[in-house]
């Protein structure tokens, strides 16, 4: 990927790669806080690679998470959180894998953290924990972040 190109995965994923010191941003809304970040210096040498599922992007750089135009302001942990999800958008994550991703933990522990950080994670970006559109709880087998938002279906 060239500076300031952007490539859409089959997975509903948008990956956009700001190059070093461009100063503009790339992608849809030509979203300004990034042109603002790599214009104050803010750049890494290997390029700038943006996630985008759904109307979340996550930019690992700056660790800023964005839902639509509005940043989010999460903790170091639940970003981790988030982004362990996100980056497999539409595969199921095991509670194994996130403990040892996110937290570091080689064991399994029957502790909530990783329910009580999901929690935070979904209410800071207004993702209903009753019928979630971005997150899914796949009873048994983990966490899975949706590529795209579930069809309502309509009963006649």
């Amino acid at each position: 990927m060239g500076s300031g190109s952007s490539n859409r995965s089959p997975y509903g994923v948008t990956e956009t790669s700001l190059g070093p010191r461009t100063g503009i941003a790339a992608g849809p809304g030509q979203w300004g806080q990034f042109a603002r970040f790599q214009a104050a210096g803010g750049h890494s040498s290997y390029g700038l690679t943006v996630l985008e599922v759904q109307d979340v992007r996550i930019d690992p750089s700056a660790r800023r998470v964005w839902r639509a135009e509005r940043e989010i302001v999460l903790s170091r942990k639940e970003y981790d959180l988030l982004h362990a999800l996100a980056s497999r958008p539409g595969d199921i994550v095991s509670r194994d894998e996130l403990m040892r991703d996110v937290w570091g933990a080689s064991f399994w522990t029957s502790s909530k953290t990783i329910d009580v950080h999901l929690g935070w994670v979904r209410r800071k970006l207004g993702d209903d924990s009753r019928r979630p559109m971005l997150i899914s709880t796949i009873r048994g087998r983990g966490l899975r972040f949706e590529t795209a938002a579930p069809v309502a279906s309509v009963e006649v």
